[in-house]
């Protein structure tokens, strides 16, 4: 299985989505392979006054396994 996440902040705090779902989908006999990282490089946000000029600056590809 393959899942694309994007960085996320919610008042400043980074969330790690990702190794959320890993260990989520763990429980459910799927073994974490491996994450790619990917850099973006011009992609922005909405504009919010909360997350001002918040930039998404990578973007992981998690690949998992059925036990």
């Amino acid at each position: 299985m393959f899942i694309f996440v994007g960085q996320a902040k919610i008042r400043g705090v980074p969330i790690p989505i990702d190794d959320i779902i890993i260990e989520h989908l763990r429980t459910f006999d799927w073994i974490h392979e491996i994450t790619f990282i990917d850099k973006i490089v011009s992609r922005f946000m909405f504009q919010t006054k909360i997350n001002q000029d918040s930039r998404i600056k990578t973007e992981h590809l998690v690949v998992l396994k059925r036990k």
